[in-house]
C-alpha cells in the first residue's frame, strides 16, 4: 500500500470514529452566520526542531512565537475543530523548497536535521503547504492535494458536519536573508489552476460565492439582504477564504471577476460588491467593530491567541473578547493544551465543544 493510501486510510478511520460524536448538533434552523465555531491557526504546522529554533533566535527576536504545532488535520477534525488554515507556496518546477536554509545551517553547525516530511512531494511542481519555506517548514504534508483528500475523506464519513471555513494565505517573496528561497507570485493563471485543483478534489463539497450570491445583484447584497445559506442545506461542505489583500487579492479578482465561478471568498471592505467574509485578528481592539459587522450580516474570523503569549500566561481575555464579539470563526493555536508550557491553556467553549449557536446572531430571524 502506498504512503498516500495509508494516510487516507488513517484519515478515514479517524473520520469514522468522529462520526459517533454529537459536536455538530447546533444549526437546526440556523444560517451559517448564526453559528460560532473554533478552529486552528496554521493547522498544518508541526513543531520546529529545538536545535533550529535556538538558532533562529539569532535572526528573530520573537522566534519563540513559532514554538507550537498541531496534530494531523484528521485528528483535529475528529476532535471537533471546525475551522482550518493552510499556507500555500507555488513551485512551478519542483524542488524549490526541498533544501531549506534552516536545515543547511544545522548541517554547517554539526547538528543532524530532522528528516523532511514527504521529501518526494517537495521535488515535484505544484502547490506546497509550508508556514515558512526556510525555517518553519515542517508540515504534516508537503502537497496541497493531500490535505484536500483528507477533507474529502472526513466529509464523506461525516456528511452532517457543519460547514467548515478554510482560510488560506498565499506565501510569496522571501525574508531578504541571504540563502533564503523566494516564493513566486501567483498570477491569474496560477490562481485559476489553484481554483481548479480545489474544485476538482472537493467537487460537490464547497460553499462557493456563486452558491451564496444566487440571483442577487452582488455577493454583499445577498448576505446582507437575504442572508447566508441555512446550515442544514450546506452540511458536509467547506468554505474557502483567500486571506490576502492588495495586489494578491486583485490578481485573484482578475482571474474571477466579481468572484463569479470562483472557489474562494475574497477579503473586501464593507461596501464592496465582493464583501461577505472578513478577517479581523484582534478582538480586543476591534471587538465593537466586529460586533457591528456581524450584526449587519457579514461573517468574520478572529483569533483567540497569537504568538504563544496567551498560552504561556494562561490568559483567556482575548478568547473571551472573541466570543463576545460574535465573530463566527475563532482561531487558536491550542485546541488542546501544550503540556510543555504547564499552564493548561486551551480554547473550547464552556461545554468542551467547538461549535455553538452564535451569541449575537442566533436569536435573529432573517
Amino acid at each position: 500500500m502506498s504512503n498516500v493510501a495509508c494516510r487516507l486510510l488513517l484519515a478515514g478511520l479517524l473520520a469514522v470514529c468522529s462520526s459517533c460524536r454529537t459536536v455538530d448538533l447546533p444549526g437546526r434552523g440556523l444560517r451559517m452566520n448564526q453559528l460560532q465555531v473554533i478552529g486552528t491557526h496554521n493547522s498544518f504546522k508541526m513543531r520546529i526542531q529545538p536545535e533550529l529554533l535556538a538558532r533562529m533566535k539569532w535572526l528573530y527576536r520573537d522566534a519563540d512565537s513559532l514554538d507550537y504545532g498541531h496534530a494531523p488535520i484528521p485528528e483535529q477534525l475528529a476532535l471537533g475543530v471546525r475551522n482550518l488554515e493552510l499556507d500555500v507556496y507555488w513551485d512551478p518546477d519542483g524542488g524549490r523548497y526541498a533544501q531549506p536554509l534552516g536545515n543547511r545551517l544545522l548541517g554547517m553547525l554539526g547538528k543532524e536535521p530532522w528528516s523532511m516530511q514527504h521529501p518526494n512531494d517537495l521535488q515535484t511542481a505544484g502547490f506546497k503547504v509550508l508556514h515558512d519555506c526556510d525555517f518553519d517548514f515542517r508540515s504534516h504534508h508537503a502537497a496541497l492535494e493531500d490535505y484536500l483528500d483528507e477533507l474529502r475523506v472526513f466529509s464523506d464519513a461525516n456528511p452532517g458536519h457543519v460547514p467548515i471555513v478554510v482560510t488560506m494565505n498565499i506565501k510569496q517573496g522571501n525574508h531578504g536573508i541571504p540563502g533564503t528561497v523566494a516564493g513566486p507570485d501567483l498570477d491569474v493563471g496560477e490562481f485559476q489552476r489553484l481554483d481548479r485543483l480545489i474544485a476538482g478534489r472537493l467537487e460537490g463539497k464547497l460553499v462557493t460565492p456563486d452558491l451564496v450570491r444566487g440571483d442577487a445583484d452582488s455577493l454583499e447584497r445577498a448576505v446582507l439582504d437575504r442572508g447566508w445559506p441555512l446550515v442544514d442545506d450546506v452540511r458536509g461542505r467547506y468554505l474557502f477564504v483567500l486571506d490576502a489583500g492588495g495586489a494578491t487579492r486583485d490578481r485573484y479578482l482578475r482571474a474571477f471577476p466579481e468572484l463569479r465561478g470562483a472557489t474562494y471568498f475574497a477579503i473586501a471592505r464593507p461596501g464592496d460588491a465582493n464583501a461577505a467574509f472578513l478577517v479581523i485578528n484582534d478582538p480586543v481592539r476591534a471587538g465593537e467593530r466586529i460586533r457591528a459587522l456581524v450584526e449587519r450580516g457579514y461573517m468574520v474570523r478572529t483569533r483567540a491567541d497569537s504568538g504563544t503569549r496567551e498560552a504561556r500566561a494562561n490568559d483567556r481575555r482575548r478568547f473571551d473578547a472573541a466570543k463576545q464579539s460574535g465573530a463566527q470563526v475563532i482561531s487558536t493555536d491550542y485546541p488542546s493544551p501544550d503540556e510543555r508550557l504547564g499552564t493548561g491553556y486551551h480554547v473550547r467553549f464552556d461545554d468542551g465543544t467547538f461549535v455553538r449557536a452564535n451569541p449575537i446572531t442566533a436569536s435573529r430571524q432573517r
